[in-house]
C-alpha cells in the first residue's frame, strides 16, 4: 500500500458525511481521545469508503472511525463482539448512541434475529451511511440559555451483508444453544435435580472465561430452551429424564 496515494489516506479533521462504506463493528472502551478520565463502554465503527457523493472530501479507500457511546463502566463491559453486563438490571438508554446505531441498523433492514445474538460484529458490512446533525438547547452553571450542535453518523442502508448477517446469526445462536444443551445435561447429569432459577449462575460458572459466554447464558435459561430440551422441565425445576 502506497503511503503517498490520497485514496490510502485515513479521514480525519472532517466529518464523514454522505459515503458508502464497508464497515466493521466492535464494542470497547472509549476515551473521547483522553478528553475523559473514566472511559466508557462503546461500539466502534471503522469505515472504508467505497463510494462518494463528493471524492475531494472523502476519497475512495479512505478509512474513518466513528464512536456510539453506550452507557456508563459500572454497567457493561465490552468484550469486542457483545457487552457483557457487570450490574443487574442495566439496559441500553434509549437516548444513547450505541441505540440510536441500532434502531438505524434495524430500519437499514437488519432481520431482528440479528439484534437478539447480542455480537454487533455481525453487523458487519456496506452501507450508506449519513451525518444525522441536531441542535440542543441546555443552560449552563450560570443558569443562561446555550446551544450545542452535535452530529451522529448512521446507516440509512445496507448495501452488503444482510443475507451474510442473518445467516450468520442463526449460526451463533445455534452455537450458543447446542453448547447450553451439552453444559446443562451435564448439570443435571452431576445435580440431580436443577432448579431453572439457580441454572444461570451454574452455566455461567462453567463458561465464564468462553469468548461467548453471555450467549450460552441466555441460551440456558430461556424458557423455550428449557421446555424442548433433553431433560424434564416441571414447575422451575430440571431433572434427568431417566429418573
Amino acid at each position: 500500500m502506497s503511503l503517498f496515494n490520497p485514496k490510502n489516506a485515513r479521514v480525519g479533521g472532517k466529518l464523514v458525511d454522505n459515503v458508502d462504506a464497508d464497515v466493521t463493528f466492535e464494542t470497547v472502551l472509549y476515551d473521547y481521545n483522553g478528553t475523559v478520565a473514566v472511559p466508557v463502554p462503546a461500539i466502534h465503527l471503522h469505515g472504508v469508503v467505497t463510494a462518494s457523493q463528493d471524492e475531494s472530501l472523502h476519497a475512495i479507500g479512505s478509512e474513518f472511525d466513528e464512536y456510539y457511546s453506550a452507557g456508563k463502566a459500572e454497567e457493561f463491559a465490552p468484550t469486542g463482539k457483545y457487552f457483557t453486563i457487570r450490574k443487574e438490571g442495566a439496559r441500553l438508554s434509549d437516548q444513547s448512541k450505541a441505540m440510536a446505531l441500532f434502531v438505524a441498523l434495524q430500519n437499514s433492514g437488519i432481520p431482528e434475529e440479528t439484534f437478539d445474538a447480542e455480537d454487533v460484529t455481525l453487523f458487519n458490512g456496506n452501507y450508506s451511511l449519513t451525518r444525522k446533525r441536531e441542535t440542543r438547547e441546555f443552560k449552563n452553571r450560570a443558569g443562561q440559555k446555550e446551544t450545542k450542535e452535535s452530529s451522529i453518523l448512521l446507516p440509512t442502508a445496507v448495501n452488503e451483508g444482510v443475507k451474510k448477517v442473518k445467516n450468520n446469526a442463526k449460526a451463533y445462536n445455534g452455537a450458543a444453544k447446542d453448547r447450553a444443551t451439552s453444559i446443562v445435561s451435564a448439570i443435571i447429569a452431576e445435580k440431580g435435580v436443577v432448579p431453572s432459577s439457580q441454572l444461570g449462575a451454574m452455566v455461567f460458572n462453567k463458561v465464564s472465561k468462553d469468548k461467548d459466554a453471555q450467549a450460552i447464558v441466555k441460551a440456558a435459561i430461556d424458557q423455550s430452551f428449557l421446555a424442548a430440551g433433553p431433560w424434564q422441565f416441571e414447575n422451575g425445576v430440571l431433572s434427568s429424564t431417566n429418573t
